[in-house]
């Protein structure tokens, strides 16, 4: 069985999930990214006129002890402006791409370079689970950890909206994997929020 039928006879696909063969598709593009965008651009105004102010102050203390503040915060406001404009270029363009083939698992983003998870051997993944994180009130992203043989943790996928979303995600690559089964040792306790894989007679 293939990943696009194991995919099919589990819960509803996610919007912005395609799937290729043994390849997950998963766009970042959501309705929240313009309100990034604008935010990006509001940001990205305020720090040109930050640098155009102190654009003027400089020339003033130039040779004065007064001079290092004055530089560093003008600057501090533009390493910030290009931190957000590339957050939220990549929400626009960004994708990521899981692929299970036997003997490599591995997870990419691009086009834009954003930290993926290196391939590893299927076999040593012995378990995954979603966890959800509250950063702020009312926002309850969701992420998809898993467990290799040596008890190293793994974050393979983030910012996923809803725990159905994430838990398509478990569900589908707990299958491909062959993780569904009885396991041989009880899982490790998790933090609060996190979600344990669904036992054989959930399935």
């Amino acid at each position: 069985m293939n990943l696009t039928e194991r995919s099919l006879s589990l819960m509803d696909k996610p919007q912005r999930v395609t799937i290729e063969g043994d390849t997950i598709r998963w766009n970042w593009y959501r309705a929240a990214s313009l309100a990034m965008g604008v935010v990006a651009l509001v940001w990205i105004g305020i720090s040109c006129g930050v640098l155009y102010s102190a654009s003027g102050a400089m020339a003033a203390v130039m040779n004065t002890p007064l001079a290092w503040p004055i530089l560093i915060v003008p600057f501090m406001f533009v390493a910030c402006s290009l931190w957000i404009a590339y957050m939220t270029l990549a929400l626009f363009i960004n994708h990521t791409v899981v692929t299970i083939i036997p003997n490599v698992f591995s997870i990419q983003h691009g086009p834009l370079p954003w930290r993926g998870v290196r391939p590893v051997d299927p076999a040593t993944i012995e378990e995954i689970w979603i966890q959800e994180y509250r950063f702020t009130k009312g926002a309850r992203p969701w992420r998809l950890k898993a467990r290799l043989a040596s008890g190293r943790k793994l974050t393979l996928l983030w910012g996923m909206e809803s725990r159905e979303h994430g838990a398509w995600f478990q569900q589908v690559l707990e299958s491909q994997l062959g993780l569904n089964g009885p396991r041989k040792e009880p899982s490790p306790q998790r933090p609060a929020g996190s979600q344990a894989p669904p036992s054989t007679t959930d399935a």
